[in-house]
This record gives structure tokens, C-alpha cells and sequence, in this order.
């Protein structure tokens, strides 16, 4: 049994050269003036200890099109007045569903973290570009991205793909948000300057790029966007599916895969990429995961982890796919307690398997943080683990660290083998949350 290296090799010649340095069309769309930009409060209210504060947001006009948001701020009791004056605040980007079900949650964790929590919607604006779909229902979501990235490639118009206005969307939220802060009365809960932004999916991407172009930010945990090195990611579907995943098919249907290996593919990728900005990274970062998801193969992280500057943590959801579950929610709040200094810095660990043996999980930093420790393992016959099943063994203390036996499937000669170690430690709130070990793939029956 070995780690799957030859995988990497594979990845390494099959990718085309990465264009070493970012473009400047980012940055210069966001510093572009936007007259069309304002705020107003459409309603206030209380939610049992939170007070709400609804904004609406116009953030940019691109492309014709006035960007309008709704934009709520949380703020729990416990922010208000004149000793407790936070500067933090989370922000939470979301996309055009419903307010009732982000409320509740937002609400839940402002409490807990007695921060203010902001939610940002309506990122991107959509449905967009109705005339050019059949239906006439416009083009939501990935299509909607892929088509902006066409419109790049024939018009080499900088100010076309979609996650500029995204970025920009986040930017002017965090505009607003300190602004209503600084003279939002009666609360006087002081203005709000440093932000931990996350988001899901196309917003995760959009919480990447939020830390490359704002130094307001000062941690991030994109959800569900494990996508960083965009290049060698595509070489990575084809080593292991020998295509492109179908998850992404609204980019192949646009012939945009093969786009990426010329000058003009390279350039937008010196955009969009947010590993082509990764020496600004610099802020802590929580990516958060699901073992199961099919935008792209389990051993992703290990394309980008290792050229990222700072803090980089794990959070894994076992047995989960591009929806990930509740868990995220607590692990957001240990998160940000971490990066705001309400706890001491998350532990890390690392994770050594013996084959046939067991595991070992020896915790680097933080360990009088720890209570428990588990292994996750999983075992697929190929190389797919979209559809695997992830076990848990609990791991138990010994002298080197923690111990944990493989579990059965985890013994087999054959297939790929992969394995997590999760370190459960607890936020200011006193519940739990768990942070994890980059994965490893090992391939068996290999020498």
C-alpha cells in the first residue's frame, strides 16, 4: 500500500503551464467607481435576543444590469452597547433562495458567538441573459458563469466573467455594513470593520476571492469549493474519471475545458482562479468539505494546500456530497471564536497510517484543546469515492499520540483506501466542532 503519487505525476504533465502571476482586471473592477452603489434599511425588527436590521443593497451595475441585494444584519444583544463595541463580524454570502430558513440559522449563531452575523443574498443576481435561452427563463448558477466565461473568450472584454460583480458583491456588502454600523442607533454596537466571510458552492468561490481583494477580511471558509489550481484540477477529473465530472457539464457543454489551454483560456483563469492571487492568502482559512462530492475527486486539496501562505484547516463532512450538512454551522462558529482570538488557535495534527496495522493521529499544536479523537477511512474499488461509505473508529490516547485501528474494508489488497483524522475540540459557546487532517489516498496492493 501506497500513497497515490503516480496520480500527482500524471496531473503535473497532463496540466498546462500555470500562468505564474494574476491579472490586474480583478483588482481594477473592483477600484472601478460605481455611482450606482447605495444602501437603504427597509425594516428593522427583533427575533427573540437578536435585533434585525434588513437592508437593500445595490452593489454595482455590470454589464447593464443594477445588482441589487438583499443584505440582513443580526445583531444579538450581547453586541450592544458601549463595552462591548465589536469590530468583527461574520458575513455570509448567499445566493436568490429564501430568507426564512439563513435567518434562522444566522440568528441561532449570532446568539451563540454574541456577534454580529450578516447575510448577503442574491450573489449573483439571477435568473440573468433571458434572450439568449430558449425558455426565456434567463441562466442561473454554473450556466450562468460558464456563459460569461464564452462571452470572455470571444470578446476579450476583462469585465465578463461573473465572479468579478461577485467579488465586487461581497466588497460593497462589507461597504454597507460598516457604514449602517458606524450610525446605526439606538443599538451602538460599534462599526464593523474586519469580516470572516464563507459561502457555499459559487459563493465559496466568491469567499476566496473576497480575501484577495480586501484586507477588511481577516479569515474565510469557503464551503464546498474545492477547486483552487484550476488546471491541474481539470487533470485531475480526467486521471481520475478519464473524463470531466458531469457535475460540471455546463462548463464542457461550452467547449470551455479545452479553452483553458490557450492564451485566452490562460488569461482567464489569471482572473478567476484564486490560486492565481494565492500570495495574498494570507488570512486563516477553514475549507470546508464533503467526502462524497462529485464537482471533484477526493484528493483536491492537495493541488493547492501546499502553495497557500498561512493558516489552512480542514473541515470534512463524512458520507456527504455538494450538499453539505448542519455540522458546518458549529464549526463555522469554532472557526471564527479561533481567527477573533476567543480561543486559542485550532490544533493540528498529523495523520500516519501503518498498513495492515492502524493509524496514528499525533497532534502537533493545541492538544489540552482536543477531547476526542477518530479516524474516518473509507475503501472504493477503483478510484471513485463519490459513492463510497466512510466508517469511524474511535481513536484511543497512547503514548505517541492516539491510536486507531483500520477498519475492515480499510484491509483489503485491492482499490484505493482513503483516511481522515478528526480532532473534536469546543468553541466559546461550549459545544463542540471537529477540525480534521487533509485526507490521504493510499492505493493498495502497490509496493
Amino acid at each position: 500500500m501506497r500513497l497515490a503519487r503516480a496520480l500527482s505525476l500524471l496531473v503535473l504533465c497532463a496540466a498546462p503551464a500555470w500562468a505564474e502571476s494574476a491579472s490586474d482586471a480583478l483588482d481594477e473592477y473592483i477600484a472601478r467607481p460605481q455611482p450606482s452603489y447605495g444602501w437603504k434599511v427597509r425594516a428593522t425588527e427583533t427575533i427573540g435576543p437578536v435585533a434585525v436590521a434588513r437592508l437593500e443593497l445595490t452593489s454595482q451595475v455590470w454589464q447593464g444590469i443594477a445588482w441589487k441585494h438583499r443584505l440582513n444584519l443580526l445583531i444579538p444583544k450581547a453586541a450592544e452597547g458601549e463595552r462591548a463595541r465589536p469590530e468583527h463580524a461574520l458575513l455570509v454570502i448567499t445566493g436568490s433562495g429564501g430568507e426564512r430558513q439563513h435567518m434562522q440559522v444566522a440568528s441561532a449563531v449570532a446568539a451563540q458567538l454574541g456577534v454580529p452575523v450578516a447575510i448577503l443574498h442574491d450573489v449573483p443576481n439571477q435568473p440573468l441573459f433571458r434572450e439568449v435561452t430558449p425558455n426565456g427563463k434567463g441562466l442561473r448558477e454554473d450556466a450562468l458563469i460558464a456563459y460569461t466565461f464564452q462571452k470572455f473568450a470571444e470578446t476579450g472584454r476583462a469585465d465578463w466573467p461573473l465572479l468579478l460583480p461577485m467579488a465586487r458583491a461581497a466588497v460593497a456588502a462589507m461597504d454597507a455594513l460598516g457604514e449602517f454600523s458606524a450610525q446605526a442607533k439606538p443599538w451602538e454596537f460599534g462599526r464593523l470593520s474586519k469580516f470572516v466571510t464563507c459561502g457555499g458552492s459559487k459563493r465559496g468561490w466568491t469567499t476566496w476571492l473576497s480575501a484577495c481583494v480586501d484586507p477588511r477580511v481577516v479569515g474565510i471558509a469557503p464551503i464546498v469549493y474545492d477547486n483552487l489550481n484550476i488546471p491541474e484540477q481539470i487533470a485531475l477529473h480526467f486521471a481520475t474519471w478519464g473524463h470531466p465530472s458531469p457535475s460540471i457539464h455546463d462548463y464542457t457543454e461550452r467547449g470551455l475545458i479545452p479553452l483553458l489551454r490557450s492564451p485566452r483560456g490562460q488569461q482567464l483563469l489569471r482572473i478567476v482562479d484564486p490560486y492565481a492571487y494565492r500570495e495574498r492568502l494570507t488570512v486563516p482559512k477553514m475549507a470546508m468539505i464533503g467526502t462524497n462530492d462529485t464537482y471533484w475527486p477526493l484528493e483536491a486539496i492537495h493541488l493547492y494546500r501546499g502553495g497557500l501562505p498561512g493558516e489552512l484547516y480542514c473541515h470534512y463532512v463524512p458520507n456527504t456530497g455538494h450538499g453539505v450538512g448542519p455540522s458546518i454551522v458549529q464549526a463555522i462558529v469554532g472557526f471564527f471564536d479561533a481567527v477573533t482570538g476567543r480561543i486559542p488557535s485550532l490544533p493540528r495534527a498529523r495523520l500516519d497510517v501503518f498498513p495492515q496495522r492502524g493509524a496514528r493521529i499525533r497532534l502537533l499544536s493545541g492538544a489540552e484543546q482536543v477531547e476526542h479523537v477518530r479516524l474516518w477511512a473509507s475503501h472504493v474499488a477503483g478510484k471513485d469515492f463519490t459513492k463510497s461509505r466512510w466508517v469511524r473508529v474511535e481513536a484511543e490516547r497512547s503514548e505517541d499520540g492516539w491510536r486507531a485501528a483500520l477498519p475492515d474494508p480499510c484491509r483489503a489488497d485491492e482499490g484505493r483506501v482513503a483516511f481522515i483524522g478528526e480532532l473534536e475540540v469546543d468553541a466559546s459557546n461550549g459545544a463542540p466542532f471537529t477540525v480534521h487532517t487533509p485526507v490521504q489516498v493510499w492505493e493498495l496492493g502497490a509496493d
